[in-house]
């Protein structure tokens, strides 16, 4: 099948669907100016689709831009068609925003096809997309296959898919020799990971990305505080400034509360000790004062320093006070808020979503940049926790909050 010819189908079989009967491009294909007609059809339909008006209108440029010797050429293709519905047990909340080709299979999904509620561009000043040249490639073997095999219904499933934003993938099986391989979810799940075996990735969701300007008011020098105490700290605030997105950055923030957490019991251990000499009582006693576990640890040193932040921290994370959001903690047992939000709530919830990023055990929720639809309900409390702790980290080194600060350098020994 040439493109002329999936072009023209491609149009008979829109017209058949929708009801369209008009001269204007009827005449036009039976005239063979296949480019006419789909530029009527195209003004046929403006404003009576979705998105479905605009990717015919996009595929139409891709038309264009070619030669007419490649719109002439024969293009031998064999196999079958299949569409993924992400919905299903076996495929749920399994569709990533990628488009993937082998030598025997392909594959394009909804989720690449539609971004921040815009079709992707296919040609740009007259030239194609390099990114999305294989999803466009994937998209029209999609509709030769559906009208070589004369399966009308997946292709007009393909557009009104796109119309509804559907959560469907398409595959395509490019050879006869894998018609016999029912299992879709096994040839998917090899097509992403060949995808990110290949280096490629799938990009950030809009919804992810993170930008800030200043991670606190700029301060002038002052000759009592302790910049010089805190130097080890300015490295992963450097690791922080440098990701753009809300996983990432949420985790750079925990390392360094982190870091500051556990310097408080060693702040209180070196207040202890003897001016003269170290002492191993006085280091046991210490230890004492640790948490059983290191949530509790965490839970104790966190209240510690951020104590007299506790008003503007709780009227900074609103989003805490928002039904859904309290289910979502409470249901993926990140944690559960009993009465009013309070510091210890705040603390084991930051610690509970670093868990749920850096643990992947079976049976607890993680997030990926790519699972962002299964926890969009907690993004902008990420993005609260995040203002508002990069500026109170920055303010306790400015300050140098006694809890962080050593009163010495060094301890004797002997």
């Amino acid at each position: 099948m040439t493109y002329n010819e999936m072009f023209s189908g491609l149009i008979e079989k829109i017209c058949e669907r929708r009801g369209i009967v008009d001269d204007s491009v009827l005449d036009s294909l039976i005239d063979g100016d296949i480019q006419q007609a789909g530029v009527n059809l195209i003004g046929l339909l403006n404003g009576k689709t979705r998105y479905f008006f605009i990717q015919l209108n996009l595929l139409y440029e891709y038309y264009q831009k070619k030669d007419q010797s490649e719109l002439d050429r024969d293009r031998v293709l064999n196999g079958e068609v299949r569409i993924l519905d992400f919905s299903q047990n076996e495929l749920h909340k399994k569709n990533r925003a990628f488009a993937h080709a082998t030598g025997v299979f392909g594959f394009f999904s909804l989720k690449n096809l539609i971004k921040d509620g815009h079709i992707v561009e296919f040609t740009n000043s007259n030239k194609l997309v390099s990114k999305n040249e294989v999803m466009i490639r994937q998209i029209t073997d999609f509709i030769m296959l559906c009208l070589i095999n004369n399966e009308d219904e997946k292709l007009i499933n393909l557009f009104e898919s796109v119309d509804d934003n559907s959560n469907k993938g398409f595959l395509i099986l490019k050879t006869n020799d894998f018609i016999g391989i029912n299992n879709n979810e096994k040839i998917y799940s090899y097509l992403y990971l060949d995808y990110l075996n290949s280096g490629a990735y799938i990009e950030v969701p809009v919804e992810l990305k993170y930008s800030s300007g200043n991670l606190h008011e700029r301060s002038s020098f002052s000759n009592e505080s302790n910049y010089e105490q805190f130097f080890e700290i300015y490295d992963v605030l450097n690791e922080l400034n440098q990701v753009e997105d809300v996983i990432s950055r949420f985790l750079k923030l925990y390392h360094t509360l982190e870091y500051i957490s556990y310097r408080v019991y060693i702040v209180d251990f070196v207040k202890k000790v003897n001016t003269n000499r170290f002492l191993v009582r006085e280091y046991i006693n210490s230890l004492q004062g640790v948490g059983r576990t290191e949530k509790d640890s965490f839970r104790k040193s966190f209240k510690r320093i951020f104590h007299e932040n506790t008003a503007d921290i709780l009227s900074a994370i609103t989003d805490l006070n928002q039904e859904p959001v309290k289910k979502f903690l409470r249901e993926n047992k990140i944690h559960e808020i009993e009465g009013a939000v309070d510091l210890d709530d705040i603390s084991d919830i930051i610690y509970g979503l670093r868990c749920a990023i850096v643990h992947n055990n079976e049976s607890e929720f993680h997030f990926t940049l790519t699972n962002h639809d299964d926890y969009s309900v907690v993004t902008n409390l990420f993005k609260q926790i995040i203002g508002t702790f990069e500026k109170f980290v920055v303010s306790s080194i400015l300050t140098s909050n006694e809890h962080i600060r050593y009163n010495r350098r060094e301890i004797q020994l002997y």
